[in-house]
């Protein structure tokens, strides 16, 4: 084991230490709370300076370095009770790091110290978190990880001039934190400011909580601030958007955006609002109690800006609920130019029985391709606003669709898309509904309904294929056709009913003679007969019927159709059948 005579340990305090001049100790024990812990001497180090917590010097200029796994803020003075003002510990533990990082030549600085913040309530007055004892120094620094005791159990509180930023960085890159809860109590403080030229990209935040900020991230510069990801974060009491890049002295290189998981809860404040940028992913977000007092028009979603390069405008939504409690609430403003915009799995409707909702997506068209929008598997209100120029539509080439949903507190899709594009140069984009069923005001009436057509009109050079449908119409098993039975079959608003076909299905049962009206449910008490089916018997296999048809089925009253029997007509084993096409 060697010869430990000349081994020595001594418990003694920091000031102690920095004033003894005795023979070196191997190994000294610092009792000064919050900073106790093992240091141990190194004899061929005569430069490190003291830095109040990781490194001490005594008289004689011999350095003591701290035994850790990982660095804490206690061990620089911080007490986190909630009262103390910890910045100084803060300070002196971001310059220790920084003096830390090893370097290369030609190669980017790797940070190699691992943060914890234990449980505990720390206040910072400091309004640059990550750079407070950085100043003047300009180093680039690759690798920092941040972590907490849980999001709530250790909580840091900012505390500084109103109107500041809380970090500001534009040199770390690959920044991680985690388990934290950042408070702000500082009117009108930002989160996160990042200025970048290339050196400022991939960060994750795990399991961090953002709580009464103004703005979360505000990103500007000519390159980079990109590869942000957020997982199971919440962020709630915003003054303002979470996300936020601006029109000015910002770049389409700032791309990839993800957050998984997160809340964005009790604010008035968009989610994001982005001039420049792109490639947003969204998945499972929960918005709740959002809008509560908005007094005027404002979109979750913010995707703004005439002018993007390509390969920038991406943005994926999949998992969405939001608790709008404002007819003023939005759920999506779109300006781009190209590229796809995708929401899928949307449920807008927790709040539609008492709030009426307005302007729900507003999409101003700049040219005459815009993005694939797409809207699936949701639950919409409100009205769908398209905007745009009168030399738009010359040839448009859009693609607006929406897709298996529910629409609340409508009847028709005319009601939804609301045009405010001039006509005279052109048409207007055309939306397609696919299997959207409504649940407006007449929900009672026209259980059956279902949208499956596309509204607007385009001028273009090439024709389109136009789609033929069937609807097939069996009785029911028993026999169908009671006197009195009335088949209604509610067809889409805005198609074109072509044919009509009655079939007899052969049996072995005797058929009485029976003919059938299809009329109009044009609610009045007496419906107008439409179609008059002749006698129809065993001995006839099939009737056309093309009388009055085609028939176009504009609106809510003109699309509902019913037939009626006038006496029975089959036995058990024999039925009709009715074939209807439609465009």
């Amino acid at each position: 084991m060697g010869d430990l005579k000349h081994y020595t340990m001594q418990e003694m305090e920091i000031a102690a230490l920095e004033k003894y001049s005795g023979p070196p100790m191997n190994l000294v024990y610092i009792t000064d709370f919050p900073r106790q812990g093992f240091f141990r001497w190194v004899p061929q180090d005569k430069s490190t300076p003291s830095d109040g917590g990781l490194v001490f010097k005594d008289a004689q200029g011999r350095r003591y370095f701290r035994i850790y796994e990982h660095v804490t803020p206690q061990m620089f003075g911080a007490l986190g009770d909630g009262q103390t003002d910890d910045t100084q510990a803060f300070r002196a533990m971001f310059s220790a790091l920084n003096r830390r990082i090893r370097t290369k030549a030609n190669t980017t600085p790797r940070g190699n110290a691992y943060l914890f913040i234990p449980p505990g309530a720390y206040v910072l007055n400091s309004s640059d978190f990550l750079g407070i004892g950085l100043e003047n120094q300009r180093i680039i620094r690759k690798g920092f990880t941040i972590k907490g005791g849980g999001n709530g159990a250790t909580e840091i509180i900012f505390r500084g001039k109103p109107k500041e930023n809380f970090i500001q960085n534009s040199l770390i890159m690959w920044l991680r934190i985690s388990d934290i809860l950042f408070t702000n109590d500082t009117p009108g403080a930002n989160f996160f400011s990042s200025n970048s030229s290339f050196a400022a990209q991939n960060y994750l935040f795990e399991n961090v909580g953002f709580a009464s900020w103004n703005k979360g991230f505000i990103l500007t510069g000519i390159d980079n601030n990109s590869e942000f990801t957020f997982n199971s974060c919440d962020m709630s009491g915003f003054k303002d958007s979470f996300l936020f890049i601006g029109e000015n002295e910002t770049s389409d290189q700032f791309v990839n955006y993800r957050f998984n998981d997160c809340q964005w809860w009790s604010t008035d404040a968009p989610f994001i609002d982005a001039y420049r940028g792109g490639h947003f992913y969204i998945k499972n977000l929960d918005v709740s109690d959002w809008g509560r007092t908005m007094n005027q028009k404002t979109y979750l979603i913010n995707l703004k800006g005439e002018s993007h390069a390509h390969g920038v405008c991406v943005t994926s939504v999949n998992g969405l609920r939001v608790e709008m409690k404002s007819k003023n609430c939005g759920l999506l403003y779109s300006e781009w130019p190209q590229g796809t915009v995708t929401f899928e799995n949307v449920d807008i409707s927790s709040q539609t029985f008492q709030v009426n909702y307005e302007r729900m997506i507003h999409l101003h068209l700049v040219n005459s391709i815009c993005p694939a929008y797409t809207f699936r598997n949701f639950q919409l209100a409100g009205d769908v606003r398209i905007t745009g120029g009168s030399e738009v539509w010359k040839q448009p080439l859009n693609n607006i669709l929406f897709e298996n949903g529910k629409w609340l507190q409508k009847d028709r899709p005319d009601q939804v898309i609301k045009y405010e594009i001039p006509v005279n140069k052109g048409g207007v984009p055309i939306c397609k509904f696919r299997n959207v069923r409504p649940y407006g005001p007449s929900y009672s009436t026209f259980v059956y309904h279902i949208w499956d057509c596309d509204l607007g009109a385009s001028r273009k050079s090439v024709g389109e294929g136009i789609e033929e449908k069937l609807i097939l119409v069996k009785p029911d098993p028993n026999g169908v056709t009671m006197p009195g039975f009335i088949k209604k079959l509610v067809f889409p608003i805005g198609v074109i009913i072509q044919d009509f076909y009655v079939l007899n299905q052969t049996g072995g049962g005797n058929a009485k003679a029976c003919s059938f009206t299809l009329r109009l449910d044009n609610k009045q008490k007496t419906p107008l007969a439409y179609v008059r089916i002749p006698t129809m018997s065993k001995s006839k296999k099939s009737i056309p019927i093309h009388e009055n048809l085609p028939h176009f089925t504009t609106s809510l009253e003109n699309c509902t159709l019913e037939i009626l029997a006038d006496r029975d007509f089959t036995e058990p084993t024999d039925q009709l059948v009715f074939v209807i096409s439609y465009l």
